[in-house]
Order: structure tokens, then C-alpha cells, then sequence
């Protein structure tokens, strides 16, 4: 019986991949699909958000119609806050699947863990603005951080087993690249945690920290850093 070969480092420092003899001559899992499947699920899930919006009912005149719209902000602020998340994460797995040269099983359930999480977010979303000014406003707030977080974590597994031992990510990739993705993808569900924990205290503080995530997240040095690797082409 053939014996797998040893798990050697190339001259960059990352190890060869492994590949089974059996499969020698099969032309790897490509990620296109991936990135099929998933830009139709963030834009079906971006536009369930808008059509979740209520439209106000007929008014006397413009002042109602105002004061109708107005009393609709906890929907208003759902959806904008939910739509800059979705937009954060769907950059951020467009990220991963960039330096990405192969999928492998893992990988494929990881993503779809990840998109379920993804469907889901327009159904907490309108939860939360439903009750965002009634007497359970605390627990649609928790539900809809610890989604937020939880989606995170996920989004942050899938980037550990890709560069885990580098069989899937692109070889070119230099490990402080690597470092640097996952320390900006662990940002936003930290920053969650934190929020459903301000939730408890006070809940205007949480709201703002979930609507401040995704606009930060564009600011943070980390991630102007992986845009400057992206545009050097450390690809697959």
C-alpha cells in the first residue's frame, strides 16, 4: 500500500498540498460556485429587508404622512443597520473566497452554516424593530446581537480552516496577511458580544455600537491592509 507523501514545507514556508493518488488527475472543487451561491443569497436577503419595511397607512396630508414615517424609525434603523452588516459581511467573504484557490468539504458545509446565518438576519432583523419600543425590546435586542456574533464566529471559522494548514488558500498568501484577516474578521463579533452585554444596561448604546460595526470596520488599518493586498493581486 502507497503511503500519503510527508507533509514538507515548500521554500515560501508553506507546506505541499496533499493530494490523494486516486484523485490525481481530477481538477479540484473550484469556489466559483461558492461565490454563485452566495451573492444570490445576500442579495435575496438584502432585498427581504426593504420589503419588510410596513408601508404607513393613507394619511390626511403631508404632516401625517411624516409623523407616520417618523413613528416607523426602529424599522427605519433595522434595516439600515441590518443592510451595512450584510454589506460587511459579504465583503469580507468576498475577501476570503479572493485569496481562496479550491474548496474542500469542510469548507463547503462551513459556508453554508455561514449563509444560513445570512438568510436568517432579514427575520431577526424585523423582530427586533417590531418590539425595538415595547416591553420585550430587551430580548429581540440580545436575539438579534447574538446573530449578528454568532455569524461572525462562524465567518471567522471558515478563514481558520482555509489557512489552518494552508491546503486551500493561496500559497502566495504571507502569513502576516493571514494574521491580519483574522484579527479583522474577530472584530465585528466581538464588537457584538460587547453589545448584547450593553443591551442589559442600556439599550440605546447597544443599537449604536451594531449601526457603528460596519461603518468602522472600513477605517480600521487592518482591513486598509488587506484592500492594499487585494490590489496587488496575492490571489489564488
Amino acid at each position: 500500500m502507497a503511503s500519503s507523501a510527508p507533509h514538507e514545507p515548500s521554500p515560501e514556508g508553506a507546506p505541499r498540498e496533499r493530494v490523494d493518488p486516486d484523485l490525481s488527475g481530477v481538477e479540484p472543487l473550484r469556489t466559483t460556485r461558492i461565490e454563485a451561491l452566495s451573492d444570490g443569497i445576500f442579495a435575496i436577503a438584502m432585498t427581504l429587508l426593504v420589503l419588510g419595511l410596513p408601508v404607513p397607512p393613507p394619511t390626511a396630508g403631508p404632516v401625517a404622512l411624516v409623523e407616520a414615517l417618523v413613528d416607523l424609525w426602529p424599522r427605519f434603523l433595522g434595516y439600515g443597520t441590518t443592510f451595512l452588516v450584510l454589506g460587511l459581511y459579504w465583503m469580507g467573504q468576498q475577501a476570503q473566497l479572493h485569496f481562496i484557490r479550491r474548496a474542500d468539504h469542510v469548507l463547503l458545509w462551513e459556508t453554508m452554516l455561514f449563509l444560513s446565518l445570512v438568510a436568517a438576519l432579514p427575520f431577526t432583523a424585523a423582530r427586533r424593530g417590531e418590539h425595538l419600543e415595547q416591553a420585550d425590546a430587551l430580548g429581540a435586542n440580545l436575539v438579534y446581537c447574538a446573530h449578528l456574533m454568532v455569524t461572525g464566529l462562524v465567518h471567522c471559522a471558515t478563514w481558520r480552516h482555509a489557512t489552518h494548514e494552508r491546503e486551500v488558500v493561496a500559497p502566495s498568501m504571507p502569513r502576516r496577511l493571514i494574521a491580519r484577516y483574522a484579527a479583522l474578521a474577530l472584530g465585528p463579533p466581538v464588537l457584538y458580544a460587547v453589545a448584547m452585554s450593553l443591551a442589559l444596561v442600556s439599550g440605546p448604546a447597544s443599537l449604536i455600537i451594531c449601526a457603528l460595526v460596519p461603518i468602522a470596520a472600513v477605517f480600521v488599518p487592518h482591513s486598509l491592509a488587506l484592500r492594499a493586498a487585494l490590489s496587488r493581486g496575492h490571489a489564488r
